[in-house]
């Protein structure tokens, strides 16, 4: 699991928009663009297809527009994406396969400075119905971001605005926003979220979670869990609260329910926990 990655995000921002200021300010223009990357090496252009017993791994970098992941409708034992939009040829999806990862990413590595707006694109991957993988990375910037039915051992997802909405089976789940909304309905032991001012919905399906985290500056945690789960819930806040219609006892500072056995902390700065059963 990442650490301190919101005020990762944050230092960065801040320094792309000074450096983006003076830039434009000393060369007097609207626009600069230049690629970081030259070539596309071994990239592919466009949609695609891959045989889905050789992948164990897959790493999504999409810049503007919704994200959709979700199981086929037939039998196909293939992992297809493609992309919908109007967003140029210079614009278009690159994609390799690296070993065991499948590498997804909206364009052909780029820099883009000053009032260059960046072309919205849909981007869906279907995935076969008993497939499962080690991890699964998604990095955006705005849009939406869907995921229906994963199975993998570990789940990571990084955005700045994006809404972000999760449906599925893991060991660990990371999620760091700044702004973006995040829902994640399913089974975990180990989840993660990292956000500044994006609530984060907690909906577990099951009694296997063991611990789950926030860092926030002012966004709310919510939890429902089975009334069978068990927890420790700890809030370390200058203003926030802690509230659960379950019934808890005070140890040492935390509110303890059942065997305690789910560890639930949330560091923020004014954002409530919420615990609610199903």
């Amino acid at each position: 699991m990442k650490t301190n990655a919101v005020i990762r995000i944050v230092l960065y921002s801040v320094v792309i928009l000074l450096l983006t200021g003076i830039l434009l300010t000393v060369l007097g223009v609207g626009q600069l663009r230049f690629d970081l990357g030259g070539s596309t090496g071994e990239y592919i252009t466009g949609d695609g297809a891959v045989d889905a017993s050789g992948i164990r791994n897959i790493s999504i970098e999409w810049v503007s527009g919704d994200i959709q992941v979700r199981t086929a409708a037939d039998d196909s034992q293939q992992i297809r994406f493609h992309e919908s939009g109007n967003a140029g040829e210079d614009l278009r999806m690159v994609w390799e396969q690296k070993g065991d990862t499948l590498i997804i990413k909206y364009s052909k590595p780029r820099l883009n400075i000053g009032f260059i707006s960046t072309p919205s694109k849909t981007l869906q991957v279907d995935l076969p119905a008993d497939w499962n993988c080690d991890s699964f990375e998604i990095v955006t910037v705005s849009g939406k971001v869907g995921v229906q039915d994963l199975k993998a051992e570990e789940i990571e997802l990084e955005s700045v605005s994006a809404a972000c909405t999760l449906e599925c089976t893991a060991k660990e789940v990371s999620v760091t926003t700044v702004s973006g909304e995040v829902e994640f309905v399913g089974q975990v032991q180990e989840l993660e979220c990292e956000s500044v001012s994006g609530d984060c919905s907690i909906r577990l399906l099951d009694t296997s979670a063991r611990k789950i985290t926030m860092e926030s500056v002012s966004a709310d945690l919510t939890v429902i869990l089975p009334e069978s789960l068990g927890f420790t819930a700890n809030l370390d806040s200058t203003s926030g609260d802690l509230f659960s219609d379950l019934p808890t006892n005070t140890h040492n500072g935390k509110q303890v329910y059942g065997d305690g056995s789910c560890q639930i902390h949330a560091e923020t700065v004014s954002g409530d926990v919420n615990i609610n059963k199903q």
